[in-house]
């Protein structure tokens, strides 16, 4: 750098060499800031940015400089948009590296930013992999609960998208695939009925739709969204999946209101752990599996914090890339959750899936259309990776004799005159949504070299750090908005936790979040 753009700064016990450039600043030696990190206390491993622009941005990357952070963990499907412009421009600490979760680095493989994504691993989680478990189990929880949800002699879920796009219509396009799966290999079956030794046939369960299938945005006091979720109530559905981020609360709220039991699926995260999940007494008489007195029954989530650790461990061992990487294609699979990669993660990998009440239905489902006698999730998640339903998911969308494709903007394409979705023909991630007219499809990702190299910068700060106070003040979460806390039970929450396992790998303790 030229001489013109560095200016020091001499004090009576610190010297302070400030690079040009709001991200650049460099600690190299006592300085004041860092030494008052107190490791002990939560708010040391975590900020916000105090507004949600590139400048805001920016000054949270500087804070964590300043503090001793060589590992920011970027949770948040915004992340990219400010990280590529810092490093591109040079004003992201050239001596830190960075996890983007839920997003891709450098996705349109601009050479422009080649430069310094040696130093970036990013992660897009593979959610219609696990919608497709989702659709399984929801459909026996409604099927194994017949004197619960089926008083009518139906069995009914719907959905709905804040906006039509790749992470949230692949939520659809799963949850539909994996109730096709459940219709086609339980159609002939006794199912036993929760909390006795009576069976019932099995009941087709079918999606119900209304006049739309997104409501516009993610607000969480969305206007189309509360008059979308009353009339799913109003045709009496046994259950809706709201993928709008906060919007679940506008289901329960919507569901509170109502006689009839509703379960809801949650999305991204445990949901029904949260506080978001209300109180009601429309379980309390029923078999549901988990907490009775609350509406959510389970959720499909990502698993953030299982992505951060893993690369978090690959980045100290200073992991390299196989030696014929180059940006822009495609990955030898051991290179994974590495630096200078941009990771598609499925339910194989454990980045994504469904929780705990979800799988015991799943497990149930599988054992009883195959007669088998599974115990594990990963037994069951492994025998479908091999279903003919379940690949269709990795087949890229090939709708030519289903739309014409004149919304490129939307990926939605206009429907021909006859719809005959066949998934094993057409590819798994298609969706026809209640939109008159119109199909969604999306372009299955590939995980893809962002680097011919790893960055090894991680591993070295974590060699110099001889203390374990200073290895504790190495890693940070920056949040994906201005006024988003780390104990968000959400993205932010579980991708701390990830922190907290990785240094309990190293035989470290931090500061825990309490549930």
């Amino acid at each position: 750098m030229n001489s013109k753009h560095k200016k020091i700064v001499f004090g009576s016990l610190c010297a302070t060499v400030a690079l040009a450039g709001v991200g650049a600043t460099l600690a190299v030696s006592c300085r004041k800031d860092q030494t008052q990190v107190d490791t002990s206390k939560l708010q040391s491993y975590w900020t916000a940015p105090k507004e949600d622009s590139q400048q805001g941005f920016l000054q949270a990357y500087s804070r964590f400089a300043n503090d001793g952070k060589r590992a920011y963990i970027l949770p948040g499907f915004n992340q990219s948009w400010y990280l590529e412009p810092a490093i591109k421009d040079g004003k992201f600490n050239k001596d830190s590296i960075a996890l983007v979760l839920d997003a891709f680095y450098n996705e349109k493989n601009l050479a422009e930013l080649y430069q310094g994504a040696d130093r970036v691993a990013s992660v897009y989680f593979k959610v219609d992999e696990a919608a497709f478990l989702a659709g399984i189990a929801l459909a026996y929880m409604l099927n194994s609960n017949q004197a619960t949800f089926a008083t009518d002699n139906k069995l009914t879920w719907a959905g709905y998208v804040g906006l039509n796009a790749q992470n949230t219509t692949n939520f659809m396009a799963g949850m539909v695939l994996g109730v096709h799966w459940a219709n086609e290999n339980l159609k002939d079956k006794q199912i036993e009925q929760a909390g006795s030794t009576e069976k019932k046939a099995w009941i087709n369960v079918e999606e119900v739709q209304a006049d739309k299938s997104q409501v516009g945005g993610f607000d969480a006091d969305n206007g189309n969204a509360k008059v979308l979720i009353k009339s799913f109530v109003d045709k009496k559905v046994d259950a809706i999946m709201a993928v709008a981020g906060p919007q679940t609360a506008l289901v329960i709220n919507e569901v509170s209101n109502t006689e009839q039991p509703i379960a809801i699926i949650g999305v991204d995260t445990p949901q029904e752990l949260s506080d978001v999940n209300r109180v009601t007494n429309k379980f309390n008489n029923s078999n549901v599996t988990g907490d009775k007195t609350r509406s959510i029954r389970f959720s499909v989530t990502k698993n953030l914090d299982v992505a951060t650790k893993m690369i978090l461990e690959n980045a100290l061992k200073g992991a390299q890339l196989d030696a014929n990487a180059k940006p822009g294609q495609g990955i030898n699979p051991n290179d994974k959750f590495k630096l200078g990669v941009n990771t598609v993660g499925g339910v194989a990998d454990g980045v994504v899936g469904i929780s705990k009440d979800g799988q015991d239905y799943l497990i149930k489902a599988y054992n009883t259309a195959k007669s088998k006698n599974l115990t594990t999730y990963n037994e069951v998640t492994a025998e479908l990776a091999n279903d003919e339903l379940f690949k269709t998911l990795n087949m890229q969308p090939n709708v030519s004799n289903l739309a014409t494709n004149e919304e490129k903007s939307e990926i939605a394409g206009n429907l021909k005159a006859e719809f005959k979705y066949d998934p094993k023909t057409h590819g798994g991630t298609v969706y026809k949504p209640a939109d008159q007219g119109k199909l969604w499809y999306y372009p299955v990702l590939e995980s893809k070299y962002i680097s011919s190299t790893a960055s090894t910068k991680f591993k070295e700060n974590w060699e110099k750090a001889k203390e374990e106070n200073d290895k504790k003040k190495l890693i940070g979460l920056i949040t994906s908005f201005s006024g988003v806390t780390v104990n968000d039970k959400s993205f932010s929450q579980t991708t701390y936790n990830g922190i907290v396992e990785f240094f309990k790998g190293q035989g470290i303790s931090i500061p825990t979040i309490s549930k």
